[in-house]
């Protein structure tokens, strides 16, 4: 039997996590008498773990393989923020009123009508082996910390609510990167709103909607606004009918949901948001190393969207901060780099107004004719009352397009949304696991070729001098217009004909004795303009 040794200090607790088919049953603490050291046996692991909590409860993970890390991470995670991850997935999913009740019924029908619940599960199941492994594993230890809770031991929010937990899954896992698309990259219901506007000048449209300022700064890349300029007058002028006052009082009810929805989660981000980072060569700093900063504005809230973690094993030593629920590390450092990251904001959704047939509302029209669309029958729980944990079923038929669900029904029209989100071959989960990874520029520029939604500012430094600049993410390229008000759904002139090429996006790779000193708040919006 394997007896694992630890000696911890006043302020720390140690944490062994023993594997099968080994069974710790005790462990000797050396040092401080008032040292804590906690000695779990686990079904699951290969190896022993030992986790490590500092003076700020930060946990300090290492372990033998990554199996057993990511399992730890998830087992750890758990232990701190349970609650909060189940309200995560519940609110992406379309779940929380099984919960609370139907106060947030709207919400989930929102959620519901996007169906992140299906895209998950697509992305999971096309993820690499490594990465679908290493999700798995903080699943299964996920999994593992919820089947050791009792109604002793069961954090106080599921015992007020009269719930317990689902087992977590690794498409849960994905829905982080959901929750902070939604946050960051939701701009559809402008979109509508602006239509309303049509009959107007463009000059006067552009001043109650401005998209740019005197007061930008143009950092990296050539500004060709005026051409977009253009393409979105063209765009404007070939609208749809304006919106009735109603349809703008129901599309406002429908942002205050939204908004509402993200606030519960603390990630809301108004206008969505302004953060900074930037990166300065060694030339400039008294170390000779290169500094980086960064500081991603989201909501303060308690508790906090990010959770700190340090992350060790054979071939990986990474710290920094990710969501709870996902595992690795988003924004942080390894031994060899650090890298940080700001939103760039640019326009990834689209609207189409789609002609449905009059006589059949099941069909609606495309180039090529007369199409059936598909509808996704969402049965919704919703919780009876406070004291009555019990439910009724609400449900809900989506109907889904050539382009997307159709998101938002008033006066006759219906519109679809196509979104970089909602799109199965343009995510992958695997780029997390190779920035983790990655020692130099060239590997932490091959692991952006995978990064999808929401589109990052990424500053970048190493151990070398080197530092650089990558805005990483996928924003179409459209057929003609910007997409800044809604397309004509029963024709291909709003069609996206590919993706900004990731190379035309990776404006700045910096030799040790350059200077790059990034602010940014959606500073690509006018960088590289091809739509």
């Amino acid at each position: 039997m394997k007896r694992l040794f630890a000696t911890v200090g006043p302020a720390f607790v140690l944490l062994l996590l023993c594997s099968q088919p080994f069974y710790l049953v005790n462990a000797e603490a050396q040092g401080a008498a008032d040292a804590t050291t906690k000695t779990l046996s686990l079904a699951g692991l290969h190896d022993s773990v030992t986790v490590r909590r500092d003076e700020r409860g930060i946990p300090y993970i290492e372990a033998k393989n990554d199996d057993d890390l990511y399992f730890a991470q998830g087992y750890i995670t758990a232990s701190d923020r349970l609650f909060q991850m189940d309200l995560l997935r519940r609110s992406e999913r379309g779940e929380l009123a099984e919960v609370l009740g139907n106060a947030v019924l709207g919400q989930d029908k929102q959620h519901r009508t996007l169906g992140f619940a299906q895209e998950v599960e697509l992305e999971i199941a096309k993820a690499s082996p490594a990465t679908r492994n290493l999700i798995e594993a903080y699943a299964r230890g996920v999994n593992a910390y919820i089947a050791s809770l009792d109604a002793r031991t069961m954090p106080p929010e599921f015992l007020i609510l009269q719930y317990k937990p689902k087992p977590w899954t690794a498409a849960d896992s994905l829905l982080v990167g959901k929750l902070f698309a939604e946050a960051l990259s939701n701009t559809w219901r402008l979109d509508i709103m602006r239509s309303a506007f049509a009959g107007l000048p463009a000059e006067k449209c552009a001043l109650l909607m401005p998209e740019t300022s005197p007061l930008d700064v143009l950092i990296v890349g050539k500004d060709a606004v005026g051409n977009n300029k253009k393409a979105t007058a063209s765009t404007a002028g070939d609208s749809q009918d304006r919106l009735s006052r109603e349809s703008i009082s129901t599309l406002a009810r429908d942002q205050e949901v939204a908004t509402q929805s993200l606030e519960r989660l603390g990630v809301y981000a108004e206008g969505l948001a302004a953060s900074n980072n930037w990166v300065v060569s060694g030339k400039h700093t008294v170390s000779g190393k290169p500094l980086l900063a960064n500081d991603p504005h989201l909501t303060a809230s308690a508790p906090s969207i990010w959770y700190m973690v340090h992350l060790t094993a054979p071939g990986l030593h990474v710290a920094g901060v990710t969501a709870p629920g996902g595992p690795g590390v988003i924004i942080g450092h390894n031994d060899h780099i650090a890298w940080g990251m700001t939103n760039v904001g640019p326009d990834v959704q689209d609207v189409y107004e789609e002609k449905f047939d009059p006589d059949n509302a099941k069909r609606y029209q495309t180039p090529a004719g007369w199409r059936d669309a598909g509808i996704r029958h969402e049965e919704i729980k919703v919780r009876k009352g406070f004291t009555d944990s019990a439910t009724d079923t609400v449900a809900l038929d989506v109907t889904v397009t050539r382009h997307g669900p159709i998101v938002f029904e008033q006066g006759g029209k219906r519109y679809a949304l196509r979104w970089t989100a909602l799109d199965p071959a343009l995510n992958t989960a695997d780029s997390v696991y190779l920035i983790n990874r990655a020692r130099n520029w060239t590997e932490f520029s091959a692991a952006l070729e995978s990064f999808t939604a929401p589109t990052q500012n990424i500053v970048y430094a190493d151990t070398a001098g080197h530092i650089g600049y990558h805005a990483a993410g996928v924003v179409p390229i459209r057929n003609s217009g910007d997409g800044s008000v809604p397309y004509d759904g029963s024709v291909d002139t709003g069609e996206w004909v590919k993706f900004i090429p990731v190379a035309n996006c990776r404006p700045y790779t910096i030799r040790r004795r350059e200077l790059s000193s990034l602010q940014t708040s959606a500073l690509l919006e006018r960088v590289i303009l091809f739509f």
